[in-house]
C-alpha cells in the first residue's frame, strides 16, 4: 500500500463527504421553504466547498488523499451520474458549467500549493473564489440594477464592487496571519490581488470565472511572496 494511504486521511475524506452532503441537503432545503432559485443551492455549497478547502491544507496529511474529493466531484458532475444521484436524492438537477469548473480549480489548488510556503496562495485563491464571487452573485441580484453583459451572462457593477470588498478583506486578513504587520508591499499585494480577482470574475463567463478568478489570485499572490 502506499505511504500516503493513511487511515486518518481516508477517515478525512469520508468525514468530508458526509460534512459536504449535509451542508448541500441544508442549502436545497432552505431554498425550497423560501422558494428561491436553483443558484442559492450552488452559492450556498459554493461557500461550504471554499471553506472546507481552506481547512483541507490543516487536516489532511497528504494532498494525495487530499484530491480524491475533487475528482469524486469532477465524476459525479459527468451528465448520467449527476442525474443519478441528484434523482435519488430528491435533488433539482440544474447544472451549470461552473459546477465542473470548481472541482478542477480545488484539484490544482490543492496539488500545487500544498507545501506550507505556498499554501497561503491557495488559501487566498478559495476565499476570493467561495466568498467574493459570492458576494458578488448576493449583492448583484439584489442591488444590482446598472448591469453589463459578458457573453451569455449578464452581472452588475454593485456585485462586482461587492466582490472587491470582499477579497480586500479575504486577502488582508490572510496576509495579516502571515506578514504582520502590514507594509508598503502587503498593501501594494491586497490591491492586486483583489483588483485581479475582481477583474477576472467580471469578464469571465458561463461559469469560467471558477477557475480563473483562484487561479490568477494564486498567481499574484505567489507573484509578491514566493
Amino acid at each position: 500500500m502506499p505511504d500516503f494511504i493513511t487511515k486518518h486521511d481516508i477517515f478525512m475524506i469520508l468525514g468530508s463527504v458526509a460534512v459536504l452532503v449535509c451542508c448541500y441537503l441544508t442549502g436545497e432545503i432552505i431554498r425550497r421553504l423560501f422558494g428561491l432559485t436553483g443558484s442559492f443551492s450552488r452559492k450556498f455549497i459554493h461557500i461550504a466547498i471554499a471553506i472546507w478547502a481552506c481547512a483541507v491544507y490543516f487536516i489532511f496529511e497528504h494532498k494525495e488523499m487530499a484530491v480524491v474529493l475533487p475528482v469524486l466531484f469532477c465524476t459525479a458532475n459527468i451528465s448520467p451520474i449527476r442525474s443519478r444521484i441528484f434523482r435519488i436524492s430528491g435533488i433539482e438537477d440544474t447544472f451549470h458549467p461552473g459546477m465542473l469548473y470548481y472541482p478542477i480549480s480545488l484539484f490544482f489548488l490543492l496539488w500545487f500549493c500544498w507545501d506550507e510556503q505556498s499554501r497561503w496562495a491557495g488559501i487566498v485563491s478559495l476565499l476570493n473564489l467561495g466568498l467574493g464571487d459570492s458576494a458578488a452573485w448576493i449583492i448583484g441580484s439584489r442591488y444590482g440594477k446598472l448591469q453589463y453583459r459578458v457573453g451569455e451572462s449578464k452581472k452588475s457593477y454593485a456585485g462586482t464592487a461587492a466582490m472587491m470588498v470582499i477579497c480586500i478583506i479575504c486577502v488582508t486578513a490572510v496576509i495579516l496571519i502571515t506578514s504582520s504587520p502590514l507594509d508598503m508591499r502587503d498593501i501594494v499585494a491586497i490591491l492586486a490581488i483583489s483588483a485581479g480577482a475582481t477583474l477576472l470574475e467580471a469578464v469571465c463567463s458561463n461559469g469560467l470565472d471558477n477557475i480563473c478568478v483562484p487561479l490568477g489570485s494564486a498567481l499574484i499572490y505567489s507573484f509578491f511572496y514566493q
